[in-house]
């Protein structure tokens, strides 16, 4: 997954439907975020059972993303997010159904500041 020494937060995206126009609008939401380096602070990690998950055109579209990809043939959800949070090294984790959004474009520099002003 490379070096996360830097990196603070992993996205977790669970892809169980297979539906790239879900994952596509999901990616595009944390893509959005805004107000610090997305590459060098956040890890997305996607969760699918579709082997056909285009990979290559994936990273190369959302190349502002760090993603990574844990593609097992199961229905299970559970063992695909407990293998998941195994390779997890960043200090803080949180999940997201790819049927889910980032609204706010600055929702997550405001969960930075809000753990950065914590740990003063």
């Amino acid at each position: 997954m490379g070096n996360q020494a830097k990196r603070y937060l992993t996205i977790i995206v669970n892809d169980h439907e297979n539906d790239n126009n879900n994952l596509f609008k999901a990616l595009s939401s944390i893509d959005n975020q805004i107000g610090f380096d997305l590459k060098e602070e956040l890890q997305v990690l996607l969760l699918t059972n579709n082997k056909k998950v285009d990979q290559h055109n994936t990273i190369t579209f959302f190349k502002n993303l760090n993603i990574s990809f844990l593609i097992r043939d199961t229905d299970n959800y559970a063992i695909l997010a407990n293998e998941a949070l195994k390779i997890v090294d960043t200090e803080w984790v949180t999940f997201m159904d790819s049927r889910d959004l980032l609204f706010a474009d600055g929702s997550l520099l405001d969960f930075f500041k809000f753990f950065e002003k914590s740990a003063k």
